[in-house]
């Protein structure tokens, strides 16, 4: 699969640390900052390496259809690759079709495979007729189960069902995807780990949640030898249960006195981290905070809301007879975290007023207001002809985003996750790109297409925020990055900057020496997450 003689990349010197650590450790994780170049560092590490038989590249959407590969023709390296989501016209696979790639791995030559982290398993469905949503005893089914894992075969080994895994090679990149150790993705990976002969996990962003990340991307390294078989053992060695009156189950586990450093040289032999590396980057980016007035009314309102917990929305409508006509929708936030997260919206322009009884009512919203998108035009304007990336956090900020500023004369896209948009964003031929940051906010090379990004809604994600920012500023980026945060007066937003501020801090104590202390709120992004699961449901179909 890999030549004798490939062209030999120009590498920084943490970079070539890099490559020293892989080549040396055949499990290791690579934990260098965002836009450290991590992908050319592994690929020239496995021109060095040589190794036998498939490959697997697992990582984000975009990543997975687009960088790895930029790399690999960028310096000529030749590799035989297959993308296991979309076809050479980088159109999403039929399902079939990527079922029939699955079975075609036994039969094809050495080859770099490429999926993202949803296809490695897939849950059951309780419509199908033959497990009825409970899966095939001890194994997946593989009638309604289309995963990567899910669908590769069975042989007893030893008396024992054994998955026949065909890739002796696994590079995880965005391995903090996988800090989960109750989802499918990492059940399923653990299953096949014994038959992994090279692993590689890549992150410039381990545990953005705290320490308790660790436990299930360490696992897939050591199979548990330097942090516990289970998790169940991490936490009772190192962590102490937080508990709240009345309730059962821990609400969160805060590290014990001198966990954080027993946890490193526990993991030391196994990672590479950012200590003692240097990654050469442009200056830091410049951030403008731009500040967002309400009229006195509208932030009554919101006051009101914030106190009440209760906001009545008239919605004017045309009736059946062509009548305009008028309904109260009434918005309830029942919990904290829903009402935080009603506020971020409420502060960037829409509500989402859609009953969560009633099905059909799914995506509605009511626009509030469009100081945010306002400001954002000014933006664009001052900034041409330089071309402006916009992250959104809801469906609705698109919609309204792409409508008003397409009426206003400026040539808006969404990202729809392609190789072809993102050369055709680096050539400088989309004025205004709009991209949100769970699904284009990793891995991407944006820089060679402009140097101003506008954050409509500041996430409460220090990932997202990190990640989306790396886009613009890393290697490679000719100009001084400008960041526009638009920051509503007297709204959530404003806590916005001080929040990311904390989390960065302890996050860079992580990439010296894995020293992280806090947690996010689990109930706010959880909240946030519902909010925005449809949307991202959506992406995902738009985008293939």
């Amino acid at each position: 699969m890999i030549s004798a003689s490939p062209p030999t990349p120009s590498l920084m010197p943490h970079q070539e640390q890099a490559v020293d650590f892989m080549v040396d450790h055949p499990f290791a994780g690579i934990w260098i900052e965002i836009a450290g170049g991590k992908s050319l560092s592994t690929l020239t590490a496995l021109q060095r390496i040589r190794p036998l038989g498939h490959i697997l590249v697992i990582a984000p959407v975009a990543i997975a259809r687009s960088t790895w590969f930029d790399e690999i023709a960028a310096w000529q390296m030749p590799i035989r690759t297959q993308s296991l989501i979309v076809n050479e016209r980088d159109v999403k696979l039929p399902k079939a079709k990527r079922l029939e790639l699955f079975q075609r791995v036994f039969t094809d030559p050495p080859t770099m495979y490429f999926i993202n982290q949803e296809l490695i398993s897939r849950p059951p469905r309780r419509t199908c007729a033959d497990c009825q949503g409970l899966g095939a005893k001890g194994r997946a089914c593989v009638h309604c189960q289309t995963g990567l894992v899910d669908q590769m075969p069975i042989q007893k080994i030893n008396g024992h069902d054994t998955i026949v895994w065909p890739f002796p090679t696994v590079i995880i990149d965005e391995a903090q995807e996988f800090k989960s150790h109750a989802s499918n993705r990492f059940k399923a990976l653990a299953k096949v780990r014994p038959a992994i002969t090279r692993l590689i996990e890549l992150t410039g962003a381990p545990a953005p949640n705290g320490l308790h990340d660790l436990w299930s991307q360490i696992f897939l390294l050591d199979q548990g030898q330097a942090l516990g078989a289970n998790i169940t053992a991490f936490r009772e060695r190192w962590f102490t249960p937080k508990m709240l009156p009345g309730q059962t189950i821990p609400v969160d586990w805060i590290p014990n006195a001198g966990a954080e450093q027993e946890i490193h040289r526990a993991i030391s032999h196994l990672v590479m981290s950012a200590e003692n590396t240097s990654v050469i980057m442009p200056p830091e980016p410049v951030l403008d905070d731009v500040k967002i007035t309400l009229d006195a009314d509208l932030l009554t309102t919101y006051r009101h809301f914030k106190r009440e917990l209760v906001l009545d929305i008239v919605k004017t409508y045309t009736d059946e007879n062509g009548q305009l006509a008028q309904t109260v929708a009434s918005i309830i936030a029942d919990n904290q975290a829903v009402l935080t997260s009603k506020l971020m919206q409420f502060a960037s322009g829409t509500l989402y007023t859609s009953d969560p009884d009633d099905p059909s009512t799914a995506g509605q919203y009511e626009v509030i207001h469009d100081e945010k998108i306002r400001a954002t035009e000014r933006i664009i304007r001052r900034a041409a002809p330089e071309p402006v990336l916009v992250a959104y956090q809801f469906k609705s900020d698109k919609e309204q985003l792409l409508a008003k500023l397409s009426a206003a004369g400026l040539g808006i896209e969404a990202f729809n996750g392609s190789r072809d948009m993102v050369s055709r964003w680096n050539r400088r031929e989309i004025p205004v790109m709009l991209i949100h940051p769970a699904s284009a906010g990793a891995g991407l090379n944006l820089q060679h297409g402009g140097s101003h990004l506008v954050w409509f809604t500041v996430p409460f994600s220090l990932n997202h925020y990190q990640q989306t920012n790396g886009r613009l500023h890393r290697p490679g980026q000719r100009s001084r990055v400008t960041i526009h945060r638009l920051l509503t007066l007297g709204t959530q937003d404003m806590r916005m900057p001080g929040v990311l501020s904390a989390k960065a801090e302890v996050q860079a104590d992580l990439m010296q020496a894995v020293n992280v202390s806090q947690t996010l709120d689990a109930a706010l992004l959880a909240e946030l997450a519902g909010e925005t699961n449809d949307d991202l449901n959506q992406l995902w179909h738009e985008r293939l």
